[in-house]
């Protein structure tokens, strides 16, 4: 099978059942928390590719890079470029030197500047995984999961996190979560929470995860990072980017 027909087949097969997550839920599952795996076949592996720099308020540049990830909308590879130019984005000077910018297929992302991207998909119906990391211990790492147009991938798996998301994936007959212990949630705004996960071991986790179910694209999204509490500012900073009064269609 030729290169470009293992990676379609794969694209869709791998999209369409939206297996971003590190856990499949069935009806009622119990959470239950797994580091980020990072094997990519080699044809599939995402490449980042360095571009003009972006500035931020105040006049800081940082480093910015377009992204080339298997696509399911269309043959092999898409890439998605960072904005170019200014972004309006306020920054602690001492974050100038820790940051790159990345384009996805919904904007620009703010990244520590030395983690790398390890793994980039985008489906045929908009759905989006990226995963960045300075190694591969899995202890330290940022996620990015959008469910893009897929309505039953985001009920299931806002469910982990949304009370309301729970009750339309049981009524709707879509596999969902348990309300979970381990995940220690805060409602944000009506449609997002913030969140930490307990772990036994390693890193800490916090995220933000948004839940609308009146919007077409992005019914649900999720930002995941796991680093060290050294890095506790750096990290809080990239997730409040992701932090806004959404409004619903």
């Amino acid at each position: 099978m030729q290169t470009m027909q293992k990676l379609r087949i794969f694209s869709l097969i791998f999209l369409a059942g939206w297996v971003f997550t590190a856990h499949a839920a069935n009806m009622g599952d119990e959470y239950s928390y797994a580091r980020p795996s990072f094997k990519v076949p080699a044809e599939e592996m995402p490449k980042a590719t360095r571009t003009d720099d972006l500035i931020l308020a105040g006049g800081i540049k940082i480093p910015a890079y377009s992204v080339a990830m298997v696509s399911g909308a269309q043959e092999g590879f898409e890439t998605f470029k960072p904005e170019t130019g200014r972004l309006d984005a306020h920054i602690k000077p001492e974050f100038a030197d820790q940051l790159a910018a990345y384009g996805t297929p919904k904007g620009t992302i703010l990244v520590p500047r030395n983690w790398s991207l390890r793994k980039a998909l985008h489906g045929a119906n908009s759905s989006t995984y990226m995963l960045f990391a300075p190694d591969e211990s899995g202890q330290t790492y940022l996620s990015i999961s959008d469910a893009g147009t897929c309505v039953g991938c985001a009920e299931t798996d806002a469910s982990l996190y949304f009370d309301e998301a729970r009750k339309q994936a049981k009524d709707d007959e879509f596999p969902f979560y348990r309300k979970s212990n381990s995940v220690r949630a805060v409602r944000l705004n009506r449609f997002q929470q913030g969140y930490n996960i307990k772990v036994t071991d390693g890193n800490p986790v916090d995220g933000i995860a948004s839940y609308d179910p009146n919007v077409d694209d992005g019914i649900f999204y999720d930002v995941q990072i796991g680093a060290p509490a050294s890095q506790h500012s750096l990290t809080t900073f990239i997730l409040d980017r992701f932090k806004r009064a959404k409004k619903s269609k």
